[in-house]
Formats: C-alpha cells, sequence, structure tokens
C-alpha cells in the first residue's frame, strides 16, 4: 500500500471537504494564522470517487454542534483552534 501526506490549509468560519485519510499533524505554517493539517492518504483514500470527509475548526470555549471526532488542536497567539473532522 503506499501512503502519501499532503498538506491543507483550514479556514476559519469555514468547513473543507477533503479525501479521507489520517490526520498527522495541525499547526500553524505562516503568519495567516490559520490552522494547517497534514493528512496522510492512501491510494485507495485517493481513488475513491465520492469519498469525502468534512474538517471544521472550532474555537476554545465556543460552542460546537453535531458528532464530529476531534482530531487536534493548535496554537495561535492567545487563541486555541480545534479541529473536528466529520463523515458526510
Amino acid at each position: 500500500m503506499t501512503r502519501t501526506i499532503r498538506k491543507y490549509k483550514l479556514k476559519i468560519d469555514a468547513t473543507l471537504t477533503l479525501p479521507p485519510g489520517k490526520p498527522v499533524l495541525v499547526v500553524i505554517q505562516d503568519d495567516s494564522h490559520a490552522p494547517t493539517i497534514w493528512i496522510e492518504h492512501t491510494d485507495q483514500d485517493l481513488d475513491s470517487p465520492g469519498a469525502s470527509v468534512i474538517y471544521r475548526l472550532a474555537g476554545t470555549g465556543l460552542p460546537f454542534e453535531g458528532t464530529a471526532t476531534h482530531v487536534g488542536a493548535c496554537i495561535c497567539g492567545p487563541l486555541v483552534w480545534h479541529v473536528y473532522r466529520e463523515q458526510p
């Protein structure tokens, strides 16, 4: 099985739909102050048409609804962003 790690920039107040995979790291990479997530994908993940996962951000102390799974967090100045993954 071949695996590839790809990075994706997350946006505040937005969802990001990506191919399935295993999140391996969430950090602030540059001066944009938005978290970047690295996801390990298998060939099967990338070759599955229609398969997708939704990632969302939530700030510490802010209400969050749904059944999404927490996959990581990162510190951006005084804020901590939490990344959640949900299946569509």
